[in-house]
């Protein structure tokens, strides 16, 4: 390709063959060029220089999806991209080699390209719900202590629970599953959610509280206390005249018949 229109059929007939064969066609004049290639081609490549002669007048001239650029000796990754996106290109490659061959291959710093490249595809998070919105709507405790905690909640943002027994001090609440983690979720749609948090074991007075974790933003609506969870209760068994504790839960009563063997 060149910065000129195309002549003749050869590129018509190159393209026909390629799009029949469902191919992704990449054209690369590597400068700007004719807008009627854009009908040979999905991609075109509009910039292919050193990063040190600069951009020049290089950018998309339309959709940053059918327009990239591939600069060469760039020592600065961050700033090449961020200035390739600001060109407009959809599409970068860059790489730290230079002449004679800088795409023989990838770039030493190929993993953090991915990286950067991909966060530009991020879409920016939706804006939290306002404080006044943002409040519980319901709390229930189950039947194995703890609570669960519903309340409205925006897609892609993420929410956890809070647990506190004195109202000041807050940490991460667990779950209640085998194996805890915090109690967290990300909703994919709007609406309200619900999470639920594993008893404290020991205290007397346990609140819960919802955040949004993208923006610190606290329920305007605490909990409130739920009955405190009872520590295990000790008696005495006797086996062979020796005396030694017997451990049991409030929870389960049968426990109090147990005794290890």
């Amino acid at each position: 390709m060149s910065a000129t229109p195309p002549t003749g059929l050869t590129i018509k007939s190159l393209y026909d063959y390629a799009n029949g064969k469902n191919k992704f066609i990449v054209g690369n004049p590597g400068t700007g060029t004719h807008s009627v290639y854009l009908s040979y081609a999905r991609l075109l490549i509009t910039f292919e220089n050193p990063i040190s002669s600069g951009w020049g007048s290089a950018g998309a001239s339309g959709d940053p999806a059918r327009f990239g650029c591939i600069p060469y000796s760039s020592g600065s990754l961050g700033s090449t991209v961020t200035q390739a996106a600001g060109k407009g290109f959809g599409w970068i490659y860059v790489t730290n080699y230079g002449e004679p061959d800088p795409f023989g291959r990838l770039p030493s710093y190929w993993a953090q390209e991915v990286d950067a490249v991909e966060s530009f595809n991020i879409p920016p998070l939706p804006a939290a719900l306002p404080p006044e919105r943002f409040s519980i709507t319901s709390t229930a405790t189950p039947a194995a202590g703890g609570v669960t905690v519903t309340f409205p909640a925006v897609a892609r943002r993420r929410y956890g629970l809070q647990v506190s027994t004195n109202l000041q001090t807050w940490s991460a609440a667990s779950t209640l599953d085998p194996v805890p983690v915090p109690a967290e979720i990300t909703p994919v749609s709007d609406g309200l959610v619900t999470l639920r948090a594993a008893p404290v074991p020991g205290a007397r007075s346990v609140y819960y509280r919802a955040v949004d974790l993208d923006s610190a933003l606290v329920n305007t609506i605490t909990v409130s206390a739920f009955p405190p969870v009872a520590p295990p209760k000790e008696l005495a068994w006797c086996r062979r005249s020796r005396w030694r504790p017997a451990v049991f839960d409030d929870a389960d009563p049968s426990d109090a018949a147990r005794l290890p063997e």
